[in-house]
Formats: structure tokens, C-alpha cells, sequence
């Protein structure tokens, strides 16, 4: 059960748990993510300004994990850590790269096919590495012509690959915008990138907003709320928000596995979600990802109230 709200496998709001994190390149740990959350979430009240108690009135249908997630997740975990070490190591891609992806790929297309699978009107999704975003995203496209997606993160994740790894969380960003359903991308919150993931961006027409100019905004005196209008106005109607949680500030979320100085506050996150919703937008689905840390820690709970805000998002469409 998610907090504390009944299980309603009719008409409640679809949550899948993806504890997926074989692509962590830095600190891991966010396959325990989707466990450590729903442990925790009892502790969410479940009134909210906003909201009110429109989550725990649906109710949440809990989706199964896929089989072939959770069954890759424990066969190449020890393969993942040894080839991070040897890359590590040497830069080199070794033979092992194949198999990885492989199972990428084959977890890429599970994912799609249970998003697909118990889709209606909106999902959400609680990761794990932010790769299995893409699965999400083309799952999605099943049943949704056109949808742009608001991306929060540090990252623009818009590399062809990372260390040899196609279905790698610093490339979800790529081979999402690859999904021909797919036809805005708004980026928010970035400030740790490269030039390809940059020229890559412009090139693609991504809505890109970069922490140093977003922060220099306020301090020169424009609102949070009028820059919030200018960052959702490219996006179409229909919307599909995900949020790498290191996209925050790294005191949100300090055990997330590559936080950067800087990012959004806790309540420049959530108005700016609440915008989205507010201008008449309709959310077709979400993702919580990059989360990681101790069971009962500080970032476990405030994600969890992350996740929650989401679902009362999605719930006020």
C-alpha cells in the first residue's frame, strides 16, 4: 500500500515500482528506491492545500515490477559493477558492453509493454536510474499521439551513449526525444553537461533552462512565477513530467547518486509542477528517479513527499 491510500485496482492512479540501476555510473543504490519510498509513505499526510485528499480518494493501483526488470536487475548486477570498475580504471569498453545492452534493451521494451499494458489516462513511475524513463515514455506513445515532457534534472542526459552503455540514465533524454510521439522537450534545472549534449539539444529544438540563468533571473528580480510561465509555454497540452531528483538542491535528496551544487528548491519544484497543471495542461504520466539513500533518511521521505505531490498532480488533470 502507498500512503496509506486503499488499493484500487479499477479506477485508482496506476504507480509501477522500477528498481533498475545498472547504469549508475557514480554512487549507487536507487534500485532500493521503489522498497525504501513505499516503506515510508505512510508517514505522507494525506491532505494538501492544493490537492486536497484527491490521491487517497482515487486510491492507487500498484502495477507489477516486470518480471524480466527484476530478474536482469539480480543477473547482471555483479557484471554492471565490474565493467563500471574496469572503465574506471582504464576508459576502455570491454567485451561485457554487449551484454548490457542487451539487457537494456530487452528491459527498455518490458517496461514499454507494461506502462502500455495498464495505461488509461496517466501513469507514474517510481525509479531506480533515470534510464528507465525511456520505456516509460514509449509505452506511453501507445496510446498518446503527441506529448511533450518536462525534464527536472542537473543533467541534460543527451549523450549517443555513456561509457559504451546506449541505454545508459545520462542518454534517456536521446532516445526519448527518438520516440516520434514525443514533440517537445523542456529541460530545467541543468548546470552539469557537455558541448555534444548541448549542440545535440539546440540541433533537436529542446527547450533548455540552465540553473545559472534561471538563478540569476531571481536574483535580478523576476518572479518564480513569471519565469514559470515562460518555461511551460512551449509545452503542448498534453505533458509527461520527470523528475531526476538531483535536479534539486542536493540537500532534498543528498544521497542521490550525482548531486550538483545548485538546482531548484523543494518549493520551486513542486509550484512549478502545480503550473503546469494550472495552465490547463494535462499530465499523461510521470517518473521519480535518481533517488537513493538509507532506509527512513531524510531524502527517502522527502522524495516520498515528492512522489506524492506528482500524484496529486496527475489526480487534479
Amino acid at each position: 500500500m502507498w500512503f496509506d491510500s486503499p488499493d484500487n485496482p479499477a479506477n485508482g492512479l496506476p504507480l509501477v515500482a522500477l528498481g533498475w540501476d545498472l547504469t549508475t555510473s557514480f554512487r549507487p543504490g536507487t534500485a532500493m528506491a521503489p522498497a525504501y519510498m513505499q516503506a515510508v509513505s505512510h508517514q505522507v499526510d494525506v491532505q494538501h492545500p492544493w490537492f486536497g485528499r484527491a490521491v487517497v480518494d482515487r486510491g492507487i493501483q500498484s502495477v507489477p515490477t516486470p518480471e524480466l526488470l527484476t530478474q536482469y536487475q539480480a543477473l547482471y548486477a555483479s557484471v554492471a559493477r565490474t565493467y563500471r570498475s574496469e572503465w574506471d580504471a582504464t576508459g576502455v569498453v570491454s567485451a561485457s558492453v554487449n551484454d548490457l545492452n542487451a539487457a537494456g534493451a530487452s528491459v527498455h521494451e518490458a517496461i514499454a509493454k507494461t506502462v502500455s499494458q495498464h495505461y488509461t489516462t496517466c501513469i507514474g513511475v517510481v525509479g531506480g536510474e533515470h534510464s528507465i524513463t525511456s520505456g516509460v515514455v514509449a509505452g506511453i506513445a501507445q496510446h498518446r499521439a503527441q506529448f511533450g515532457i518536462l525534464q527536472l534534472d542537473a543533467h541534460m542526459d543527451c549523450r549517443h551513449n555513456y561509457q559504451g552503455l546506449r541505454y545508459s540514465h545520462a542518454s534517456v533524454m536521446r532516445r526519448c526525444s527518438a520516440i516520434p510521439e514525443v514533440n517537445a522537450v523542456v529541460q530545467v534545472g541543468i548546470r552539469d553537461y557537455c558541448l555534444e549534449e548541448v549542440e545535440f539539444a539546440q540541433g533537436q529544438g529542446f527547450y533548455t533552462w540552465f540553473d545559472w540563468d534561471m538563478q540569476a533571473a531571481v536574483f535580478e528580480g523576476h518572479s518564480w512565477h513569471d519565469l514559470c510561465q515562460r518555461i511551460i509555454e512551449p509545452l503542448p497540452e498534453l505533458v509527461y513530467i520527470t523528475v531526476d531528483v538531483d535536479g534539486l538542491d542536493p540537500s532534498v535528496v543528498p544521497g542521490t547518486g550525482t548531486p550538483v551544487p545548485g538546482g531548484l528548491t523543494y518549493h520551486q519544484a513542486t509550484y512549478l509542477i502545480q503550473q503546469v497543471v494550472a495552465s490547463g495542461r494535462n499530465v499523461v504520466g510521470f517518473d521519480c528517479v535518481e533517488v537513493a539513500g538509507e532506509p527512513n533518511s531524510t531524502g527517502i521521505i522527502n522524495a516520498t513527499q515528492l512522489l506524492y505531490f506528482l500524484c496529486g498532480a496527475a489526480c487534479r488533470n
